[in-house]
Protein backbone atom coordinates (compact mmCIF):
# COMPACT_ATOMS: atom_id res chain seq x y z
CA UNK A 1 0.00 0.00 0.00
CA UNK A 2 2.74 2.51 0.35
CA UNK A 3 6.09 2.99 -0.84
CA UNK A 4 9.26 1.29 0.73
CA UNK A 5 11.58 3.90 -0.28
CA UNK A 6 9.87 7.12 0.82
CA UNK A 7 11.50 8.87 3.93
CA UNK A 8 8.32 10.91 4.28
CA UNK A 9 5.61 7.91 4.93
CA UNK A 10 8.46 6.61 6.84
CA UNK A 11 8.92 9.52 9.09
CA UNK A 12 5.74 10.65 9.49
CA UNK A 13 3.28 8.19 8.94
CA UNK A 14 4.75 4.82 9.58
CA UNK A 15 6.75 5.79 12.51
CA UNK A 16 3.97 7.50 14.34
CA UNK A 17 1.52 5.09 13.47
CA UNK A 18 3.65 1.58 14.91
CA UNK A 19 5.05 4.00 17.84
CA UNK A 20 0.93 4.57 18.83
CA UNK A 21 0.64 1.30 18.75
CA UNK A 22 3.32 -0.07 21.05
CA UNK A 23 2.69 2.71 23.05
CA UNK A 24 -1.33 1.81 23.45
CA UNK A 25 -0.18 -2.20 24.57
CA UNK A 26 1.84 -0.51 27.68
CA UNK A 27 -1.10 -1.27 29.96
CA UNK A 28 -1.56 -4.60 29.44
CA UNK A 29 2.47 -5.44 29.12
CA UNK A 30 3.58 -3.28 32.13
CA UNK A 31 2.16 -3.70 35.54
CA UNK A 32 3.08 0.04 37.01
CA UNK A 33 0.95 1.51 39.66
CA UNK A 34 2.12 4.63 38.47
CA UNK A 35 -1.23 6.07 36.99
CA UNK A 36 0.43 9.37 35.90
CA UNK A 37 2.53 7.62 33.44
CA UNK A 38 0.05 5.29 32.14
CA UNK A 39 -2.51 8.49 31.55
CA UNK A 40 0.83 9.69 29.94
CA UNK A 41 1.58 7.26 27.90
CA UNK A 42 -1.83 6.96 26.34
CA UNK A 43 -1.81 10.62 25.59
CA UNK A 44 0.94 10.59 24.01
CA UNK A 45 -0.24 7.04 22.03
CA UNK A 46 -3.46 8.67 20.98
CA UNK A 47 -1.70 12.02 20.17
CA UNK A 48 0.68 10.01 17.55
CA UNK A 49 -2.16 7.93 16.15
CA UNK A 50 -4.13 11.29 15.19
CA UNK A 51 -0.70 12.85 13.84
CA UNK A 52 -0.08 9.38 11.50
CA UNK A 53 -3.87 9.54 10.67
CA UNK A 54 -3.55 12.98 9.53
CA UNK A 55 -0.34 12.88 7.53
CA UNK A 56 -1.87 9.43 5.95
CA UNK A 57 -4.66 11.81 5.26
CA UNK A 58 -2.18 14.11 3.43
CA UNK A 59 0.04 11.65 1.24
CA UNK A 60 -3.22 9.46 -0.13
CA UNK A 61 -6.15 10.13 -2.12
CA UNK A 62 -9.96 9.71 -0.69
CA UNK A 63 -11.14 6.64 -1.45
CA UNK A 64 -7.48 5.03 -0.37
CA UNK A 65 -7.70 6.75 2.91
CA UNK A 66 -10.77 5.25 3.04
CA UNK A 67 -9.84 1.79 2.56
CA UNK A 68 -6.86 2.09 5.04
CA UNK A 69 -8.34 3.93 7.96
CA UNK A 70 -10.41 0.73 7.51
CA UNK A 71 -7.79 -1.57 7.74
CA UNK A 72 -6.40 0.67 10.36
CA UNK A 73 -9.16 0.20 12.74
CA UNK A 74 -9.89 -3.30 11.93
CA UNK A 75 -6.28 -4.51 12.77
CA UNK A 76 -5.83 -2.06 16.02
CA UNK A 77 -9.33 -3.78 17.47
CA UNK A 78 -8.01 -6.78 16.79
CA UNK A 79 -4.85 -6.16 17.60
CA UNK A 80 -6.55 -4.57 21.62
CA UNK A 81 -8.21 -7.21 22.16
CA UNK A 82 -6.29 -10.14 21.47
CA UNK A 83 -3.20 -8.32 23.38
CA UNK A 84 -5.62 -7.59 26.68
CA UNK A 85 -7.27 -11.50 26.20
CA UNK A 86 -3.58 -12.76 25.98
CA UNK A 87 -2.34 -10.29 28.95
CA UNK A 88 -5.51 -11.62 31.10
CA UNK A 89 -4.60 -15.17 30.52
CA UNK A 90 -0.83 -15.03 30.58
CA UNK A 91 2.07 -12.37 31.88
CA UNK A 92 3.04 -9.32 29.91
CA UNK A 93 5.94 -10.40 28.52
CA UNK A 94 3.56 -13.20 26.44
CA UNK A 95 1.50 -10.35 25.42
CA UNK A 96 4.84 -8.25 24.09
CA UNK A 97 5.52 -11.10 21.93
CA UNK A 98 2.37 -11.73 20.32
CA UNK A 99 2.06 -7.31 20.04
CA UNK A 100 5.61 -7.50 18.50
CA UNK A 101 4.45 -10.35 16.44
CA UNK A 102 1.19 -8.87 14.87
CA UNK A 103 2.92 -5.83 14.32
CA UNK A 104 5.20 -7.45 12.24
CA UNK A 105 2.87 -8.57 9.79
CA UNK A 106 0.81 -5.22 9.97
CA UNK A 107 4.12 -3.89 9.03
CA UNK A 108 4.41 -6.20 6.27
CA UNK A 109 0.83 -5.87 4.74
CA UNK A 110 0.93 -1.85 5.55
CA UNK A 111 4.59 -1.47 3.31
CA UNK A 112 3.95 -4.19 0.80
Amino acid sequence: MFNKSNDFIYKKCLFPLFAALIGSIWIYVVDTNDHFLNISIVIIAIVLFVYALFNIKKVVNDQMFKKLILYILIFTLVFQVSIHAISVVFQGIVALVMAVILLIGFWEIVTS
